[in-house]
């Protein structure tokens, strides 16, 4: 026998994927008629528990480097086969966009997980209107393209003249958008004018 045993399906993880935890499910055809087919799994490069139809890997937490699980299944010939599945787990976002207060040309947006935490470094991109699709607020001391950082508790900040904030409260307020950046998902918040 010189036929590896072959992998006719194998699920995992989409990429990147918000879980934290991964469920791999997979089905091995092995033509060895002499049997003796041994299953093992490594997640990072550690051994892993697993069965001969899937794993499941648990307490994932977000990151920019991907995660890799490879199951392997070898016959009692000697033949090995192999599947490596790498994925990107990403944090959910929200964004908190404060209102347009009249007299104050400030617009402030906080960027946090959905488990509340901050999310400093990140860039939110301030538009006019609430519908997402308004130009660019330009922003005192933005970043190329408009966008302003966070700063280590999760706000972005943008500073502006007068005359855009009457631009603003003129389009009824902003869309803050929080540019996606591993390993968190973007997400919008919009706010009107007080």
């Amino acid at each position: 026998d010189t036929s590896q045993p072959m992998f006719q399906s194998f699920l995992g993880p989409a990429d990147p994927d918000s879980q934290t935890t991964a469920t791999f499910a997979y089905a091995i055809d092995d033509a060895d008629p002499g049997g003796g087919l041994t299953v093992t799994c490594t997640f990072e490069g550690a051994s892993h528990p697993c069965s001969f139809t899937g794993a499941t890997v648990t307490g994932l937490v977000a990151r920019v480097a991907p995660y890799t699980f490879v199951v392997s299944a070898r016959d009692g010939a000697g033949n090995e086969g192999s599947v490596t599945h790498s994925w990107h787990v990403y944090s959910r976002t929200q964004v908190a966009a404060q209102p347009v207060v009249a007299g104050i040309p400030r617009l402030v947006a906080r960027v946090t997980t959905l488990a509340g935490a901050p999310v400093p470094g990140g860039r939110v991109l301030f538009t006019f209107g609430t519908t997402g699709i308004g130009g660019v607020v330009p922003c005192t001391g933005a970043a190329p393209g408009g966008g302003v950082v966070t700063d280590a508790d999760g706000y972005a900040t943008c500073n502006m003249s007068f005359a855009t904030l009457l631009q603003v409260t003129g389009a009824g307020g902003y869309t803050a958008t929080f540019m996606a950046v591993p390993p968190y998902f973007g997400s919008q918040g919009r706010a009107g004018v007080t």
